[in-house]
């Protein structure tokens, strides 16, 4: 998992660089995350999950954060 996190985390920061601020790998082991941070520049941001059985989550939130 921890592979397709970075491949999303790149993704973000390159494909909407204009938007993000900037991102991290949180909760769970170093190894194995449980879900990436996306921050944005308005103060939001984006959690996206991912599970081994395929399954995802994102979830925004307009809060704010800080990171």
């Amino acid at each position: 998992m921890l592979l397709t996190y970075r491949i999303l985390e790149e993704i973000a920061k390159t494909e909407f660089s204009d938007i993000v601020k900037n991102s991290a790998l949180i909760g769970g082991k170093s190894a194995q995350p449980n879900k990436l941070r996306v921050f944005l520049i308005d103060g939001s941001f984006l959690d996206v999950w991912l599970s081994e059985e395929n399954d995802y989550s994102f979830h925004w939130s307009r809060g704010l954060c800080v990171d």
